[in-house]
């Protein structure tokens, strides 16, 4: 019986090694038996706990029990302060404070040090809809919503017509380029900064898959395309496509379709399926395009900002 309300504290190595196995069972639905079995599992879901800066990272707990966590990860680029918000409650304690508490100490934590405006993102999945109205409360609006789509690996999406550009795996010597064609891509549009901190946020992502990852080239070597994945650890076999950018002189040349079709034949071994967001209140057509390359409706979740000055 529960006899008080969450308690949180800042995560510390002893209770990282209780999360991570907490975790471990709410991904599998099975106790955690530790040792060689979830070796791997538990390797992946440290990383991003790990990744985050010190302080950064809270759990909750009831009566003892880890209850759930949030995470906080930042970006900062051209001035514009971004602080995505992710997290779980397990469960067992769900409706029982604990992610008020969570969303509480993120904005707070959010806050502290900024030195200016900070936008705090939260995303809230279709099955977590109760979670939008108390993110409201806390002063967050809906800023988008987004449809998720979904694909298997195999068997792999041929490409069609004469191949236009050199299509690769990222490498890190990619890195500034992806920057500078965002930048190029982007140039006066007076949210650029909020996308520059995402996709310097990307490309340092701790679940960042380079060789799932494609940019394309021309014959001369300029940079055209760009599309990066991540695997996040709630769902290890998806190939989660973070970020695509296209120089506008090359969105006649289908180079998306390329890019997904060169990772379908040379899929990593652990991944299965390769999901996209897309926003679906303006990209209708782009959910049509991305349905006749396989990919069929699997989720979706609506986006909340909250500008903290």
């Amino acid at each position: 019986m529960t006899t008080a309300g969450p308690m949180l504290e800042t995560l510390t190595e002893p209770l990282r090694e209780r999360l991570v196995t907490a975790l471990c069972t709410a991904e599998t639905g099975a106790a955690c038996p530790g040792g060689d079995v979830c070796e791997r599992r538990h390797a992946r879901l440290l990383r991003p706990l790990r990744a985050a800066a010190d302080g950064d990272v809270a759990v909750a707990r009831v009566d003892g029990a880890l209850a759930g966590f949030v995470r906080l990860e930042r970006s900062t680029d051209a001035g514009h302060a971004l602080v995505e918000v992710t997290g779980q409650v397990f469960p067992p304690w769900r409706h029982r404070g604990a992610g008020s508490r969570l969303i509480d100490w993120s904005l707070d934590r959010a806050a502290a040090g900024a030195g200016g405006t900070v936008e705090v993102l939260v995303d809230v999945v279709d099955d977590h809809e109760p979670l939008g109205p108390v993110l409201v409360t806390r002063g967050f609006a809906p800023v988008s919503a987004f449809t998720e789509l979904t694909r298997p690996l195999r068997p792999p999406l041929l490409p069609a017509g004469v191949p236009t550009a050199l299509v690769t795996a990222l490498t890190e010597a990619d890195h500034d380029a992806v920057g500078q064609l965002y930048t190029e891509i982007f140039a006066g549009d007076p949210h650029a900064g909020r996308g520059r901190a995402a996709i310097a946020a990307a490309l340092a992502h701790p679940g960042l898959r380079p060789g799932a990852s494609r940019v394309a080239r021309s014959a001369g070597g300029e940079l055209l395309a760009y599309l990066l994945t991540v695997t996040w650890p709630g769902d290890p076999a998806d190939l989660w496509i973070e970020t695509i950018g296209l120089r506008p002189a090359a969105r006649g040349l289908d180079l998306v379709r390329r890019m997904i079709a060169d990772i379908t034949r040379r899929p990593p071994a652990d991944a299965a399926t390769i999901s996209i967001g897309v926003p679906h209140r303006r990209d209708e057509a782009a959910i049509t395009g991305y349905e006749e390359l396989g990919f069929t409706v699997s989720g979706g979740w609506e986006r909340y900002s909250l500008l903290l000055f």
